[in-house]
């Protein structure tokens, strides 16, 4: 092959490579999409999340203008460029989600809330956006309907903080007993126990598509990674080390979040009550259903519960007359 045809090859190599990314730029990308959008015969609101959410939002208001209404960016901590419009910008934690992530997600959605057919929302999703993008998922009121009790106070823990106190503590004893290798989750496991780090407990707490117990399973493996923490963590070797002990209590408190009313002696309470429920006398498991495949037009797949035997239950937890062990229909199941 003669020097010529070399640099013409070379110089089609190089238009292709330069069109491939002209092309997945975002700014390009979500300018094409709207210019093809039919024009909007309400209210325009945007929300925009992600490491890449400024960005995003900036080229979709660079291409509507005043046509957004209203808008939400919510980006990872020294990504926002600045002002855009009369959008509301938020920054947060990532990849562990913090108090900021909540606020910026109820913003979000009150800016969506009473919209009607003929309004329309841009939501624009980019990488890292599951983490900046957090809210509980159960309201209070629902939790107390279920229980049957007064929830006075509220602790959300966040399995992405999870990491940085898992790694203060120098690791966590985990045990499964199944193989295990999860792209969805990072998991890889052999069948056994392991000493394991604060991304391998993240991995072990999130899968689910591995387990054929599902959600149940990884409701069961996170309950396993806090009394893990738990248990190291109240341990002597770790409150006789000054040093640890201060780098354990800073993540635990990043990895939490609490209610406005929540007081140093209402977390001690906490911490200690998960102590006792990882001891041998302790009580640990999951709420009683009576069909875990229950169908909802409209929602999908749900578990339907079984009031009664839960009202009981946390009423027997809520006066301390509930006997030692493991709690729940997939206890029963198991047993």
């Amino acid at each position: 092959m003669d020097s010529k045809t070399m640099q013409i090859l070379r110089r089609d190599a190089e238009d292709i490579c330069r069109s491939a990314i002209e092309a997945s730029v975002p700014d390009a990308a979500i300018q094409r999409a709207l210019a093809q959008l039919p024009p909007c015969q309400g209210r325009t609101v945007l929300v925009s999340i992600g490491k890449a959410g400024w960005q995003t939002a900036k080229a979709a208001y660079d291409a509507l203008g005043s046509a957004i209404e209203q808008g939400v960016v919510v980006t990872k901590y020294g990504h926002s460029q600045g002002p855009i419009g009369g959008l509301s910008i938020y920054e947060a934690g990532h990849p562990v989600p913090d108090e900021h992530s909540v606020r910026a997600t109820e913003a979000a959605l009150a800016a969506v809330s009473g919209l009607c057919a003929r309004d329309r929302v841009l939501f624009l999703v980019s990488g890292g956006g599951s983490a900046l993008f957090e809210r509980p998922l159960v309201p209070l009121a629902e939790l107390e309907d279920i229980t049957g009790q007064k929830i006075n106070h509220v602790a959300m823990v966040r399995f992405g903080g999870l990491v940085k106190v898992v790694d203060a503590l120098g690791g966590v004893d985990l045990c499964y007993d199944q193989n295990v290798n999860d792209p969805y989750s990072g998991m890889n496991w052999t069948a056994g126990c392991h000493t394991v780090d604060g991304n391998t407990a993240l991995a072990f707490s999130r899968m689910r598509y591995a387990d054929v117990q599902g959600d149940f399973g990884r409701a069961a493996r996170q309950r396993q990674v806090i009394n893990a923490i738990v248990k190291k963590g109240a341990s002597k070797q770790t409150l006789t080390n000054f040093n640890k002990t201060k780098k354990v209590a800073a993540a635990a408190l990043s990895s939490v979040t609490v209610d406005e009313k929540a007081s140093t002696s209402s977390l001690l309470r906490m911490a200690l009550a998960f102590k006792s429920a990882s001891g041998k006398d302790g009580i640990s498991g999951s709420v009683y259903w009576t069909d875990p495949d229950y169908y909802v037009d409209g929602v999908g797949s749900c578990v339907l519960l079984n009031d009664a035997k839960n009202i009981q239950l946390f009423s027997e937890l809520s006066h301390g007359t509930h006997s030692a062990g493991t709690v729940g229909t997939l206890a029963e199941q198991q047993n």
